[in-house]
């Protein structure tokens, strides 16, 4: 008696994944529960996509409800974040006065629909390369910024690192963040298929007392 509309991610089987249309959520539903309409066409449909990749993401989607990602401007705290939630870490290094990172940070990186699917995908860092400033994004000096960003490969430029779980840090491509949802796609299809990022240099683990902001401000 109900009518949704949905992309449909993958068939297995008596069952689907599929993603809510104007959402970035997915779940699973078992074909039996659907129109008998319904049930006739997804008989016809051959299986594919990866069911199993859909049900970890439903259920991390369900253990997740309610996390609100923020933009941490220590490396080594937002790594701390990253660990028990298994969650891929987002590094964006951006130059201050630079007007493509200003772009970016105020029209991708802070944008609603990208900070949605954040919640559910990532933990994230924002590391401003040559501030000297403490301001609301990054309370770390700039020469210790520099330092991580330099771990990573990544130099005086607009740059994003993606850290997956069991995979070597990879670069996503800027070009691919010219509005939220091709941000979304870029992360995504690195996350799916990690080697279609660019390598980069593996990153130690900062000491801890050198990460944190100096006492006096």
């Amino acid at each position: 008696g109900r009518s949704i509309e949905f992309q449909i991610a993958a068939k297995q089987g008596t069952e689907i994944g599929v993603i809510k249309k104007g959402g970035n959520t997915p779940f699973v539903l078992t074909i039996s529960k659907l129109s008998e309409k319904d049930q006739a066409y997804f008989d016809t449909l051959a299986d594919g996509g990866d069911l199993a990749a859909i049900k970890t993401s439903a259920e991390r989607a369900q253990k997740l409800r309610g996390r609100v990602a923020n933009w941490n401007p220590q490396f080594y705290n937002a790594e701390k974040e990253a660990a028990p939630l298994g969650l891929p870490l987002l590094t964006a290094c951006l130059i201050t006065d630079d007007p493509e990172s200003q772009r970016v940070e105020r029209n991708v990186l802070f944008d609603r629909d990208f900070r949605n699917w954040a919640n559910l995908n990532l933990t994230l860092c924002l590391l401003k390369l040559d501030s000297t400033e403490t301001g609301k994004i990054s309370s770390i000096s700039a020469g210790e910024n520099r330092k991580i960003a330099s771990n990573f490969g990544v130099g005086n430029e607009l740059a994003f690192i993606l850290s997956i779980p069991g995979h070597s840090p990879v670069q996503v491509s800027a070009d691919g963040f010219r509005d939220a949802q091709s941000a979304i796609d870029a992360v995504n299809k690195v996350i799916l298929k990690p080697s279609l990022g660019s390598a980069t240099s593996a990153v130690p683990v900062p000491d801890p007392e050198r990460t944190r902001p100096d006492k006096g401000g």
